[in-house]
């Protein structure tokens, strides 16, 4: 067991070594994404860094810049510089996709130009931002709207109409306030969401099997209430990612929801030892965790273990 994670990363390293040779900027966007998953950001870094290099004033590398800082901001190391930052690197990929307009996008340029509206929106919900969220997701709903029904054309855009759905859905569904402020927005169906995001639990981008694994284990142990599915799909995500403490941390959390607190308590071991094995791995990152999941205890004990809590 005390191998693995080690194994996990040389088999990695040398992979991404050769991976390199030869690849395009969108192939080196995804290995960035994919070292962001295995919490070896200074590598993404690197990366991301050799890019700008060769391939300046291009929007994939404002995303892939987002997308590392999200996982940072994610796991406790956050502050006003890297807020900044992010908000920058999110805000300047999109000015260079409006150049390109809407109409002239491509599935795939569509595709992203969606993803950074969603960064600019997660990080203003996780932040009690709400109002400005709605605002800022309300500027992309009407893109998201036009969708609808090409989902088959393009498969990621059931990643984005999927979210859409159950998110707008379940607001509408269960918060009035959230309910009139969603008024004007297309319609939606939270159980198509949770449909749609199934679709794509084997895709074979990795990001997208990523996130929609990711997406549908918060769903489960929280919305919707079935922290045993939530445990089946993170399980998927442990196993792809031993080095990804929040993946250790929503397995945990699944265990804890069915009230098996000895296999939680062992899970906990395994999100200790993904940050200590990993040679990029920060203290911060293991108290964060470990803070989380005893505030999921305690709501544990409390009984308070509910979405609006999450």
């Amino acid at each position: 067991m005390l191998l693995r994670p080690i194994c996990f990363l040389v088999i990695v390293f040398w992979g991404s070594v050769s991976a390199l040779k030869g690849q395009t900027l969108a192939d080196k966007t995804k290995l960035g994404y994919e070292l962001a998953y295995q919490y070896r950001l200074k590598s993404a870094d690197s990366l991301l860094a050799d890019n700008r290099s060769k391939h300046p004033n291009n929007y994939l590398n404002n995303l892939l810049a987002a997308h590392i800082d999200w996982w940072r901001m994610m796991s406790g190391d956050r502050n006003k510089v890297i807020d900044k930052h992010f908000n920058l690197e999110v805000e300047s990929g999109m000015k260079l996709l409006d150049k390109i307009g809407i109409e002239r996008m491509t599935h795939e340029q569509l595709f992203h130009y969606l993803s950074l509206y969603g960064f600019k929106s997660r990080i203003l919900f996780r932040d009690g931002a709400w109002l400005k969220a709605i605002q800022t997701f309300k500027e992309s709903s009407s893109i998201i709207g036009q969708l609808m029904g090409h989902e088959p054309e393009y498969d990621k855009f059931y990643f984005v109409t999927g979210l859409y759905h159950f998110y707008v859905g379940n607001g509408r569904q269960n918060y009035p306030v959230a309910k009139a402020a969603l008024m004007g927005f297309p319609p939606s169906e939270k159980m198509k969401g949770v449909e749609y995001l199934y679709k794509l639990i084997h895709n074979p981008d990795l990001a997208i099997k990523t996130e929609s694994r990711y997406f549908l284990t918060y769903m489960s142990n929280s919305e919707l209430k079935n922290p045993k599915e939530g445990q089946r799909l993170a399980e998927m995500l442990v196993k792809d990612y031993p080095v990804n403490p929040m993946f250790h941390f929503l397995l945990f959390r699944s265990l804890v929801r069915q009230g098996k607190l000895d296999d939680a308590r062992k899970e906990l071991g395994h999100l200790e030892y993904s940050v200590t094995s990993n040679p990029q791995g920060k203290p911060e990152y293991l108290t964060y965790w470990k803070d989380k999941a005893q505030e999921e205890l305690k709501k544990y004990y409390e009984g308070t273990a509910k979405p609006e809590n999450d």
